[in-house]
């Protein structure tokens, strides 16, 4: 037996979406902040509701500016988050910007 979903269809990709939304908005503000010393990339966004959290995985080129990136973007984060909660229509959300995995030599 089993068990159905009791979402509404048109709501099924709707965290996608979110997610999809929330990455091209925080690309833009990065774009719109960032003095271009290195290219910033936002490679996936993650939306917590329960947390009111969005988690953004970003990439940096070139590799060694990631640290100065990271800081950057922890020093923007709460100006990108205001951003972002207008987005989705969220009073306050929270935007982290976790450390990218170490490469394996």
């Amino acid at each position: 037996m089993t068990i159905q979903s009791k979402q509404h269809p048109s709501s099924a990709g709707a965290p996608q979406r979110i997610n999809e939304t929330l990455r091209e908005i925080i690309a833009q503000e990065i774009a719109r902040l960032s003095n271009a010393t290195s290219l910033i990339t936002v490679v996936g966004v993650v939306y917590l509701p329960a947390k009111k959290e969005v988690r953004a995985a970003v990439s940096v080129y070139p590799e060694h500016k990631t640290p100065e990136a990271l800081a950057f973007l922890r020093r923007h984060a709460r100006g990108i988050a205001r951003v972002a909660a207008r987005a989705i229509r969220e009073r306050n959300v929270r935007v982290v910007f976790p450390a990218p995995p170490a490469k394996a030599d």
